[in-house]
């Protein structure tokens, strides 16, 4: 029997943060692995080029990812949980999910800030696309305070 795991995608907002929470609480009641992802959009797709300003900045960006990451990987194997990191590239929906399904995650767990009317139109939302786009079910994790 293959080995279950949870797939987190996290953006480090409030919504994820409560997202993460409930990552590991499904990942604690499914004896998961979880796997804990954060994607960096491509350079064109943050607005500041190509060449070596992107490079830099896209490198100082990888960088605070991984301890922001790191940090959350320790938190969840002080609370009994195995799991990993992995930072992406490209477009946020299309790298979660395709990671997902990657990892063959049973459950794929993200946070969303609620957003509506314009601001949604405007903005999307990553968790809106993954519902129709991952491989397995997807749990939405809405940040309270954004009511």
């Amino acid at each position: 029997m293959a080995a279950k795991t949870i797939y987190l995608g996290t953006d480090f907002s409030p919504a994820s943060e409560r997202a993460f929470d409930e990552a590991l609480a499904m990942a604690k009641l499914r004896g998961a692995e979880l796997v804990i992802g954060h994607v960096i959009p491509t350079p064109g797709l943050l607005g500041y080029g190509v060449g070596g300003v992107a490079l830099a900045v896209n490198t100082r960006i990888r960088e605070g990812m991984e301890n922001d990451l790191e940090a959350l990987r320790r938190k969840a194997e002080r609370a009994g949980i195995s799991a990993r990191i992995e930072i992406l590239t490209g477009s946020p929906h299309d790298a979660l999910a395709e990671a997902a399904e990657k990892a063959h995650a049973e459950l794929m767990v993200v946070g969303t800030h609620g957003r509506t009317g314009i601001s949604r139109m405007v903005m999307g939302s990553v968790a809106a696309r993954l519902v129709c786009t991952a491989p397995c079910p997807v749990l939405t994790v809405r940040d309270n305070a954004a009511s």
